[in-house]
């Protein structure tokens, strides 16, 4: 009987061993599968993260393909119109240009280019339209060279070293142009903003001051010319210029006779004793104090 006991005994613990065994395995088995789910997840997170990248590179492809085409595109349609401006820059240029020079002025007392009292206006074009003065390449006190007629050379000196001398040193931006430099400056400016606008501050080929070398545009230092009005500079030569045989040629008070829009910056040299007698006379345009006709082309 002890025996048989003994023997159950034995057998349960047997079963109780395996049992445990068994449910070790099992959960070691649970503890397996739910650390391989985790590193899958892991990977389909990794993958997902992955497939993201890759769909935000595509779309940014895309994207800035698209960016070149319009580009393109734009570039294209921008040189397009600078193309036909120029074209009609061009055309207008040429019809603006008069053929013969005996058919854009009227003989007058003012018409011998080489004279320092010619007139040069919309009315009157220089004579001959190609004619090229005798000019000298000249610094003003340093502030930047110009070239001017040689009957000039002397007086723009001097106004420069005054100018120079009373602590407004003046700049240059624009002295004698030729007939051919004159196309390219009025064809630009035609481009930029038609005929019309362009004829109130640039001269057509032929009609332009600058061309018989008594003409300069000033500038404070190397500010623009939109900027000179107001400068110590621009005050200092409204008053001095006349001085020295320049006179300040466009003002918002000739404009009508003089066709164009006022230029502080624009002076025109006509010699002392004549600029002392047109500050004296009032007359306020060249036109007026020579008798010559003005007005538009």
């Amino acid at each position: 009987m002890q025996h048989q006991t003994l023997l159950r005994t034995a057998l349960f613990i047997v079963a109780l061993v395996l049992g445990i065994s068994t449910l070790s395995g099992v959960f070691l088995t649970l503890r397996a599968s739910e650390e391989i789910e985790s590193q899958a997840a892991a990977k389909r997170a990794e993958l997902a993260k992955l497939d993201e990248t890759l769909n935000t590179i595509e779309r940014q492809k895309a994207y800035d393909e698209a960016a070149k085409k319009a580009k393109k595109l734009a570039n294209e349609i921008e040189q397009k119109r600078k193309d036909e401006k120029a074209a009609a820059a061009r055309e207008a240029a040429k019809n603006a240009t008069p053929k013969p020079s005996s058919d854009c002025s009227s003989p007058n007392a003012h018409s011998e280019a080489t004279r320092i009292d010619v007139i040069v206006n919309k009315k009157h074009c220089i004579q001959p339209l190609t004619f090229t003065p005798n000019t000298i390449n000249v610094s003003c006190a340093g502030g930047g060279n110009a070239v001017v007629a040689s009957s000039a050379v002397n007086d723009f000196k001097a106004l420069c070293d005054a100018a120079k001398a009373a602590g407004v040193p003046l700049g240059i931006t624009s002295s004698y142009r030729s007939y051919q430099t004159q196309v390219s400056t009025y064809s630009y400016w035609v481009a930029q903003g038609g005929q019309a606008a362009a004829d109130r501050y640039s001269a057509r080929p032929g009609y332009s001051e600058h061309q018989t070398g008594l003409s300069v545009d000033f500038s404070a230092g190397n500010s623009g010319l939109d900027s000179f009005t107001g400068t110590a500079q621009q005050k200092w030569i409204a008053k001095n210029a006349p001085t020295y045989g320049w006179i300040q040629r466009y003002t918002a008070a000739n404009t009508t006779i003089t066709g164009y829009n006022a230029e502080s910056w624009h002076f025109r040299y006509i010699g002392r004793l004549a600029a002392a007698n047109y500050i004296a006379s009032g007359a306020g345009s060249l036109e007026k104090f020579w008798g010559v006709s003005g007005g538009d082309y």
